[in-house]
This record gives C-alpha cells, sequence and structure tokens, in this order.
C-alpha cells in the first residue's frame, strides 16, 4: 500500500504543479515537494552503500565455499590410529561431512546474492521513479525548471559519498543535463518566437503601407474613371452641339440658296424686260 501511494506520489506531477503555482511562494512549496523523494532517495542510498560491504564479504564466503567443496572431494589419508580405531568414520563419511558444510555455505551464499540482489533492483527501480519525477517537474514549465535545477545542483554539492552513492549522482545529474538542455531550447524557442513577432509586425506594417498605397491608387484610378466619365459627357454634349451647328447652317445655306436664285430670277426679268423696252425703241 505504502508502495502503491509513493508511486502515485510521483506520477502527479501536474497536480503538484498547478497546487505550487497556484500559491503565493511557489518555489518555496516546489522544493518541498522535491525534498521527500530525495531525501528517500539518500536514504536508500545510504542502504545501496551498506550492501555493498555485504556483497564483498558474501563473495568472501563464496570463495571459501568453493575451496571447501573442492577440498571435501579430495580423499584425504588416514593416520595409523585412526585406520585402527573401530568407531572413526571412513573417508566417504568424511568427505560427506565435508560436502554437507561446504553445500550449506554456498546455499548461504546464493541466499545472501539473491537477498542483495532483490534490494538492489528494488533501488534501480525507486531511482528510475524518482529521476523520471524531477524531470517531469522540472520539464512543466520556465519557472519550475529554474527552480528543479538549482535544488538538484545545490543537493547534489552538498550531498556526500556516504550520503549518495555514484549511480544515484550520475542520474541526477544527468536530470540535471537534460533539463539545462531542456532550458535551452525553450529559450531559443522563445528567442525565435520574439524574432517571428517582430518579423510579422515588420511585415505587417509593409503589408499596411502597401495596402494605403493601393487604396489610394484605387481612389485615384476611381478619381479618374469618373473624370473620364465627365469628359465623355462633355464631349457628348459638343458633338450634339456640332450637329445642331449643321443643321443650323444647312438651313441657313437653304436660306441663302432660294434668296440667290430669287435674286437671279428677279435679274434675269429685269434684263429681260430691258431688252424688250430696247427693241421697241429701235422699231420706232
Amino acid at each position: 500500500m505504502k508502495e502503491k501511494n509513493r508511486k502515485s506520489d510521483l506520477e502527479n506531477t501536474n497536480e503538484i504543479i498547478e497546487r505550487v503555482f497556484n500559491s503565493e511562494n511557489p518555489e518555496i512549496l516546489l522544493e518541498k515537494e522535491l525534498n521527500n523523494p530525495f531525501e528517500n532517495l539518500k536514504e536508500q542510498s545510504k542502504k545501496l552503500i551498506d550492501i555493498r560491504q555485504k556483497v564483498e564479504d558474501t563473495l568472501i564466503e563464496a570463495n571459501l565455499a568453493k575451496e571447501n567443496v573442492v577440498i571435501a572431494g579430495t580423499k584425504e589419508e588416514k593416520s595409523f590410529l585412526e585406520r585402527i580405531n573401530p568407531l572413526s568414520k571412513s573417508s566417504t563419511e568424511i568427505s560427506l561431512d565435508k560436502i554437507q558444510g561446504a553445500t550449506y555455505d554456498l546455499s548461504r551464499v546464493v541466499v545472501n546474492i539473491t537477498e542483495n540482489q532483490t534490494i538492489f533492483w528494488d533501488y534501480l527501480k525507486l531511482l528510475s521513479e524518482i529521476t523520471k519525477f524531477l524531470f517531469n517537474l522540472g520539464i512543466a514549465n520556465t519557472a519550475s525548471n529554474n527552480i528543479v535545477v538549482r535544488y538538484l545542483e545545490k543537493k547534489l554539492a552538498n550531498a556526500s559519498k556516504e550520503e549518495l552513492d555514484n549511480l544515484a549522482r550520475e542520474e541526477i545529474e544527468n536530470v540535471v543535463e537534460r533539463l539545462k538542455k531542456q532550458q535551452e531550447i525553450e529559450s531559443k524557442y522563445e528567442n525565435l518566437k520574439i524574432e517571428m513577432r517582430k518579423e510579422v509586425s515588420s511585415n505587417r506594417e509593409i503589408i499596411n503601407d502597401l495596402s494605403n498605397e493601393i487604396s489610394s491608387i484605387s481612389n485615384l484610378l476611381e478619381s479618374l474613371k469618373k473624370d473620364n466619365e465627365n469628359k465623355n459627357l462633355e464631349i457628348k454634349k459638343i458633338k450634339e452641339e456640332i450637329e445642331f451647328l449643321k443643321e443650323d447652317e444647312e438651313e441657313v445655306d437653304d436660306t441663302r440658296s432660294m434668296k440667290f436664285l430669287y435674286i437671279s430670277l428677279g435679274i434675269s426679268i429685269i434684263t429681260l424686260i430691258i431688252v424688250i423696252i430696247t427693241f421697241f425703241l429701235k422699231l420706232k
């Protein structure tokens, strides 16, 4: 049950981040959340350091047990008194006793190794869960990243080799390195967003200027179009006036022609009268 609750606490990073950054002092609260898993890791790390000595002792016992098995399989020469003593054990019985003792020693070594392996694998599992938890807290946002990195760097600097074994130290340092790379990536991303905003803003100004120019040109074209329509109307009126004048001119020409015809006819009549009068005067 305790293991289940611990795993649940390590997995609820999103809830922790939400609670932390909705508080008045997020850094203090987040460091408290980091303390429990880190102190747990130190406690288990101390156990692992103790186990190493036990492992070394177990290996020594294993070598002794192996030597005893080899010795047990070798028949020893019995002394004269042992050979004539009817109660003394035979060489086979002595060998069997030694083999049983060596077997017991080997079984005890195997049990110790199995127990140590179990503790070691549990430690590796815990180390994996805690480093995953620390990393997930760190990548939640930029603020949590900075807090987790500072916290872990401080803890690594203060923790001695007796408090934190090399494996745990390497894994924590790896988490710090990954979070710093995450910071670098986020920083580059933020800078890229700023540059893109500037570029978009600059392009927006250019687009606005072009839009204004296009609008001005459109207004100018509309004005020219209206002027052209007005001029076309004026030209049409002038054409109509010219046509009207042409019609008046034709009427005037017709009137002049009639007058000229009447005058010519009158002159012809007068000339004819003069000729007739002259003719009659000559007859007299």
